[in-house]
């Protein structure tokens, strides 16, 4: 059993602003495969299971201010601090030979190798639009920024965190008008692009941004009729693995792998009544 303690404290120094502050103690659960023996044979990689391990524990620390300005207009700022014990990776594992004149053996395994941290800047706004003109309209924007630090399983060098995006925003727009009965909407989001690593490998994975619209009429009571669109850029989603001869830290690169996916437009009309 691991202890998990958490303290909240909010303060509402006037009306409509709140400053927040949460610490608690987070333990993960193990995934099975971290246990398990593996091998992928296509690329000469094993890997050996480690009974040893333990689950990483995260103290997560987070700062919030948040300020009502009237209506739907709003203000959100949050700081928010992890510092990983126990941190999980793979690394690698040289055995001698079994056989004389052969090479080392060479296993990946997952270990605890120390402490690792995140960091994590978030801001969301929203505000109504009628004082400029457009009744019934508000417009939502959040942005997140992010920075990691550990040190590479394989080379001991300082980096990111794997899979983590540096930045991601989205932005929303929408009215509604006609005493509620006419909607319209478009949004948009997008994120940095993600390194993830491997013993023997390095990808970098690129999403590409999102743009989806949606609209909804209430012609008479009990009906509506409503239509979206989703993925209007539709860009393919990309991904570009570098493969090592060895061990990143004592290995260079052998090839590249290019993966790619469409980006799949869809549209949807619906026709809902209400009884």
């Amino acid at each position: 059993d691991f202890l998990k303690p958490r303290l909240n404290v909010s303060w509402a120094p006037d009306e409509g602003q709140q400053w927040g502050f949460q610490i608690e103690r987070v333990v993960e659960q193990l995934d099975f495969g971290a246990f398990a023996s593996s091998a992928e044979f296509d690329d000469a990689i094993f890997g050996v299971g480690n009974a040893e391990i333990e689950p990483q524990k995260l103290w997560v620390a987070d700062a919030r201010y948040e300020r009502q300005f009237g209506g739907q207009n709003s203000l959100a700022i949050g700081l928010v601090h992890t510092r990983i014990e126990d941190f999980l990776g793979r690394t690698v594992v040289i055995l001698p030979p079994s056989s004389p004149g052969d090479p080392p053996d060479v296993f990946e395994i997952d270990r605890n190798l120390g402490e690792a941290t995140r960091d994590a800047l978030e801001v969301d706004a929203t505000m109504e639009l009628d004082r400029i003109g457009m009744e019934g309209g508000i417009f939502s924007l959040g942005v997140d920024l992010r920075d990691s630090s550990v040190a590479d399983p394989v080379t001991g060098e300082e980096r990111v965190l794997s899979g983590q995006d540096e930045w991601a925003w989205n932005a929303s727009l929408q009215q509604t008008l006609a005493d509620g009965n006419f909607r319209w909407s478009i949004s948009m989001n997008d994120n940095a692009d993600t390194l993830s690593w491997s013993p023997r490998s390095v990808e970098n994975g690129h999403g590409g941004p999102f743009l989806g619209a949606n609209v909804s009429w209430k012609p008479s009571p009990g009906w509506t009729l409503g239509a979206s669109v989703n993925n209007i850029v539709a860009e393919d989603v990309s991904f570009e693995r570098v493969f090592y001869d060895a061990p990143r830290n004592i290995g260079s690169p052998e090839y590249v792998e290019y993966r790619t996916g469409d980006g799949i437009r869809s549209m949807n009309v619906s026709l809902r009544r209400d009884f």
